[in-house]
């Protein structure tokens, strides 16, 4: 009825008030910068800040795993309702392996490890996706690159200096 009474079992329920005991609000990561590209060996390095959307009732930490061809300068970072909002910078390069692998795609990913305590933390992620850059040449080539040998036979096969730190090497 529109008065708000409603008779229920023979009892009458006159304005009922629904009073909520709070919202729930899930947490968020934000990560802003990160770098598209890095380059293995170069001087420069790229910045990359993280925070928290909101304040946590206590704290949490934020794990970041740069995997095996990215380097972090930090490998976590604590967040309390007294820092939460001011970002956090982090230093990311590349690993300059001396492998020569060519330019390739990588993960970068955070997750928040310590959610006991702040239901509204838990299970947050981020990812990202990076390019490698890869500053290694090969030394030689041969010529032709790819010939099938069966078993018992030979092949005969250029090699050819690629690097300048080879010209003028007597072969």
């Amino acid at each position: 009825k529109t008065d708000g009474d409603y008779q229920a079992g023979g009892w009458t329920i006159d304005n009922v008030k629904l009073i909520a005991g709070g919202l729930f609000n899930p947490g968020r990561l934000i990560v802003n910068n990160v770098s598209s590209r890095v380059t293995e060996g170069a001087t420069f390095n790229a910045f990359y800040t993280v925070r928290l959307d909101q304040a946590p009732i206590s704290p949490v930490t934020v794990e970041i795993d740069p995997g095996e061809q990215l380097a972090t300068s930090r490998s976590s970072i604590l967040f309390t309702s007294l820092n939460w909002s001011t970002p956090v910078n982090v230093l990311l390069s590349a690993v300059d392996d001396l492998v020569v692998e060519g330019d390739r795609l990588t993960g970068l990913s955070h997750r928040i490890s310590s959610t006991e305590t702040d239901p509204a933390f838990a299970g947050v992620r981020t990812g990202h996706l990076v390019t490698v850059v890869d500053d290694d040449a090969p030394l030689i080539e041969t010529q032709p690159e790819d010939k099938a040998v069966a078993p018992g036979q030979s092949a005969v096969f250029r090699v050819v200096p690629v690097s300048t730190a080879l010209k003028g090497y007597q072969w």
